[in-house]
């Protein structure tokens, strides 16, 4: 999940000399301590990514506002059995392409703002004002969890901010592949009437209708003007369905990419031919039985869809492995590679973790990431979406689909 597949995806494709290689390789879904162990790995100094003193202190007042609210989550389940917890097995939702997550520092800083004056009495004084944190819960539990959860979001999307602010440059590149443009407009039932009437379409209308077609022209390396002046051209000319059709091909080879396999492997044997498809793929034998049992259940039960999927043999001489590591952010080094590195310091209990070495073996298999993060130079924010929560390969709240059981057996 933290690579970004498309730099080889696409070489076959016109795209192929774009720069669209992403500087910091951490989803979209990571957690506040996936950011701050990688913010440890690799020395950063966030303050050096802003603008002025005082926006260091107001972002450094947001760090330690996260910092202490999972201090004092934590102070409460010493004392408690089961644990509270922000988030839940099942409670993950994504962020579907239809409601497109979008920050800059303004943005965060105004939900501080917000958060800070809702805040009920009882966390403030604790997580601002510096009264002691006590094993108690202050409100109602599901009052609590859901203020704890605000700020553990603003706390992620901060140290998200300023890890990637440096390279904005590079993430507004990556604006050509949005593909929201092709998706939505394939969605419509009448696209050649409805473009030939744009004109006496009302102008929320027209303004979503042109910004999605200035979308599918970017997808082919082709700036924001100038994709709006082609726009305007044949605007005047009566030619938008011309235009779409035009550009239509490159974005949907883009938007088929993000869910085609790439580098297949040699050592997935299906069983047999007939339904249910079922295929084995060997690990490396683990030095631990805990170990074993982690691998095996997680993968065989994320990858199993109506019966079809995976099953996990081991081998001491299997090609791929998982390796732990303290503070790591799990990770494969490339679609088809052998080696998945996890965080030594997770717990295989945990739902999060199983998810984990699930998707990336769908990278050692072959399949990218399916979610786009990018930096809009006309909005001033940073964008970012899955393309699809269901599926296993875009969201954290995704499982299998018959689309990867027949990608695999295409390309397998």
């Amino acid at each position: 999940m933290k690579f970004l597949w498309l730099y080889g995806i696409l070489a076959a494709s016109s795209m192929a000399n774009a720069d669209i290689h992403a500087p910091v390789h951490l989803d979209i879904e990571s957690s506040s301590a996936q950011y701050e162990n990688y913010i440890k790995k690799h020395r950063i100094l966030l303050s050096s990514t802003l603008d002025s003193s005082t926006q260091q202190n107001s972002f450094q007042a947001i760090i330690n506002l996260g910092k202490r609210n999972l201090k004092w989550l934590e102070t409460i389940n010493s004392v408690r059995d089961p644990d509270l917890q922000f988030t839940k097995p099942g409670s993950l939702t994504g962020v579907p392409i239809a409601k497109p997550q979008k920050y800059s520092k303004e943005i965060i800083l105004e939900r501080f703002d917000s958060l800070k004056k809702g805040l009920p009495d009882s966390m403030r004084k604790v997580l601002l004002e510096g009264a002691p944190i006590g094993n108690e819960v202050p409100l109602p539990e599901n009052e609590y969890l859901e203020w704890g959860l605000k700020i553990e979001k603003l706390y992620q999307l901060s140290l998200r901010w300023q890890l990637l602010v440096p390279y904005l440059p590079q993430y507004a590149q990556r604006q050509a592949y949005d593909i929201r443009g092709v998706y939505f407009l394939n969605l419509e039932p009448n696209l050649p009437q409805t473009l030939a009437v744009y004109s006496e379409l009302s102008n929320e209308r027209q303004l979503e209708l042109k910004q999605w077609l200035i979308g599918v022209c970017q997808n082919s390396l082709l700036n924001y003007q100038t994709c709006e002046n082609e726009f305007l051209k044949n605007l005047e000319n009566k030619n938008l369905w011309g235009f779409y059709s035009l550009y239509l091909p490159e974005a949907e080879q883009i938007y088929q990419k993000y869910f085609h396999i790439y580098n297949p492997r040699k050592d997935l044997k299906w069983e047999g031919i007939n339904s249910p498809l079922v295929a084995r793929i060997s690990f490396r034998e683990p030095n631990d039985e805990a170990t074993r049992s982690f691998v095996k259940s997680s993968i065989e039960s994320y990858w199993n869809w109506n019966g079809n999927g995976l099953k996990v043999d081991f081998s001491p001489t299997a090609l791929i492995q998982m390796i732990l590591e303290p503070g790591i952010t799990p990770h494969v080094k490339g679609l088809g590679s052998n080696i998945i590195y996890m965080d030594q310091n997770s717990l295989f209990s945990e739902t999060d973790t199983q998810y984990t070495i699930a998707h990336e073996l769908g990278h050692v298999l072959g399949f990218p990431d399916c979610y786009v993060e990018f930096y809009s130079n006309q909005e001033k924010v940073m964008i970012n979406y899955q393309i699809d929560t269901s599926n296993i390969m875009c969201s954290r709240a995704g499982l299998l689909q018959e689309r990867h059981m027949i990608e695999l057996r295409n390309e397998y």
